[in-house]
């Protein structure tokens, strides 16, 4: 669970997704609707997502490309 270090889930309730984003970029998760941000209807499988990569975003990128 480490991995989980660093990084927001906020629940949007219109949307009904879990949009999460690491710590340095929470500005533009408020601020810019528009930015690609990670979404799920499920928190859980942001997690897995994050904890399976380490939460490296390139890793992550590559792995819902050829999910």
């Amino acid at each position: 669970m480490e991995q989980l270090h660093g990084w927001l889930f906020t629940f949007n309730s219109y949307s009904k997704n879990w949009v999460c984003c690491k710590r340095e970029q929470y500005l533009d998760l408020f601020s810019k609707p528009e930015t690609e941000f990670l979404r799920s209807k499920d928190i859980n499988t942001l997690m897995e997502l994050i904890i399976k990569t380490g939460g490296d975003e390139v890793k992550i990128k590559k792995l819902l490309k050829h999910g």
